[in-house]
């Protein structure tokens, strides 16, 4: 039995209804092993099931992101992107330049979760986020561009 017959199993087990659309999305985006757009989606269904919309994707993502299956992150980019995240939950480092991403792993919010707790009593939902910066080589060309156009402005 594949792992996404498992997980389906394990839900209906859990009384949650499987329809034909929201295993297929679980399948795409679990194959997928990256982020997905909701046209990402769509684009990778529409043989399969041609008259599925943008409301219905979305709808299923939101029940699988409540079931823990799916994570929806902002990625800087002009929508928001799903991933499955059942197995390996984790988190992203962005750079604001080029667009690089790093996965950074779940226990580096360990500690920030244990303060939430032990200092305003939430238990903190943390499944998935991105961290925004710039990477190192980003950095490395512009510091070379600050110090050219230095050496430009310094020129008579």
């Amino acid at each position: 039995m594949s792992h996404h017959m498992k997980v389906a199993r394990q839900l209906q087990d859990q009384g949650y209804r499987l329809t034909p659309q929201r295993l297929a999305i679980l399948e795409v985006i679990k194959g997928a092993g990256c982020h997905m757009s909701i046209q990402d989606i769509l684009d990778r269904l529409a043989d399969s099931y041609p008259t599925l919309s943008v409301p219905t994707v979305y709808r299923n993502l939101q029940w699988l992101k409540a079931a823990g299956l799916v994570a929806e992150t902002d990625l800087g980019g002009e929508c928001h992107e799903y991933e499955y995240i059942a197995e390996h939950p984790h988190h992203h480092l962005v750079c604001l330049e080029c667009g690089q991403r790093l996965n950074l792993p779940d226990s580096l919010l360990d500690p920030l979760r244990a303060y939430v707790r032990e200092q305003y009593g939430y238990e903190p939902r943390m499944e998935h986020f991105a961290f925004f910066g710039i990477c190192p080589s980003c950095q490395e060309h512009a510091h070379h561009e600050h110090a050219h156009a230095e050496e430009d402005a310094d020129q008579p």
